[in-house]
């Protein structure tokens, strides 16, 4: 009873827990913006060290595990705990490891001095791949929100893209 008389006076548990939810939701967007600022950052450190041919920042056998860039530690920690439930954050994963493995591809042809070759896997494969993590982050960002609006999210399906184009 008096738990009654106190959540009359400050609200209720319900609204509590709507408001608590509504902080999770947009938490949960916000990590995923993170996420995609982290991923086109280490874009452009790979673009600068293809240009500079620099050595200052990566090294090809640190790539092989997905958890060596911002995105894949986002991924393997704070993504994975909150959204490994949604079918396209496995796509997520799957893609990253294949953009992992291209950007290696890019590293080890600098390192080589075929930057000629480098510039091409990185205008091919890393781009392609790239480009497919960011619209995998945007779609999960879209569930997420529809979840938070009670709406579908618009073009939201568990389709795996044709990665052989």
């Amino acid at each position: 009873m008096l738990i009654a008389l106190l959540g009359s006076l400050f609200g209720s548990s319900s609204q509590d827990k709507s408001h608590e939810a509504e902080m999770a939701n947009a938490a949960a967007v916000q990590a995923i913006y993170t996420a995609v600022f982290a991923h086109e950052n280490w874009n452009n450190q790979l673009h600068t060290f293809v240009e500079n041919a620099s050595r200052k920042m990566f090294a090809a056998k640190e790539l092989s595990f997905a958890g060596g860039s911002e995105l894949g530690k986002w991924i393997h920690s704070i993504g994975k705990a909150k959204f490994a439930h949604y079918p396209d954050f496995k796509l997520l994963m799957e893609h990253h490891n294949m953009f992992q493995y291209a950007a290696a591809n890019v590293i080890s042809q600098v390192e080589a001095g075929k930057i000629n070759e480098a510039n091409h896997l990185l205008a091919g494969p890393f781009e392609y791949f790239s480009d497919v993590i960011i619209a995998d982050l945007l779609r999960l960002r879209a569930v997420v929100e529809s979840t938070w609006s009670g709406k579908s999210a618009p073009g939201y399906s568990c389709r795996r893209l044709d990665l052989h184009q």
